[in-house]
C-alpha cells in the first residue's frame, strides 16, 4: 500500500475521485467506473484508492442506500422494486437494499395507499398500472384495489 502512495498515478486517481465525490455522493462501483476511464488506471491502484476513500468514510454504500431511499420516498411514493432496480444500476445488490428498506422504511402498503390517493378518479386498471410503474408488487396492488371495492 505504501508503494502506491509514492506512485504519481495513485495521487492523480485519488485526486480525481475526491473531486468527483465533492460534486455528489457516489457508490463504490460508480467511483471504480470513473477511475477505470482515467489514464494511469490499474486495478491495484484503483482498489487502493477505493480502500482509502472507505477508510476516510467518503464512500459508504450502506449510507448511500439509506439516503437514496429517504430521498426517493420524500419526492414521490415508490415501491421497493423500483428503488432496488435503480440502485442495482449503481452497483448495489438487491439484498442490501431490501435489508435497509425493512429496517426503516414504512410499509409498502402504506406507500401504495398514499400514491393511490393522488389519483382518486381513475379506473382500477389505470390505478394498477400507475402503482406497478411506481415499483409496487402485484400482491400489494391487488390487496389495495380489493380493499377499495374495485378489485380487478
Amino acid at each position: 500500500m505504501t508503494i502506491f502512495k509514492e506512485d504519481p498515478n495513485y495521487r492523480k486517481l485519488l485526486n480525481y475521485a475526491l473531486r468527483a465525490l465533492a460534486k455528489r455522493s457516489l457508490t463504490s462501483m460508480e467511483v471504480r467506473e470513473k477511475l477505470r476511464k482515467r489514464p494511469g488506471f490499474t486495478f491495484e491502484i484503483a482498489e487502493t484508492v477505493l480502500s482509502r476513500l472507505k477508510e476516510l468514510s467518503l464512500i459508504n454504500d450502506e449510507n448511500y442506500i439509506k439516503i437514496y431511499i429517504d430521498n426517493s420516498l420524500r419526492l414521490k411514493p415508490q415501491g421497493l422494486f423500483r428503488i432496488a432496480n435503480k440502485l442495482k444500476l449503481k452497483g448495489i445488490p438487491h439484498e442490501d437494499t431490501k435489508k435497509i428498506w425493512e429496517s426503516f422504511a414504512p410499509s409498502q402498503y402504506e406507500l401504495a395507499q398514499n400514491a393511490l390517493n393522488k389519483i382518486p378518479n381513475k379506473r382500477p386498471d389505470q390505478k394498477a398500472r400507475f402503482l406497478a410503474s411506481r415499483g409496487f408488487s402485484p400482491d400489494i396492488i391487488y390487496k389495495l384495489l380489493a380493499q377499495n371495492g374495485r378489485s380487478m
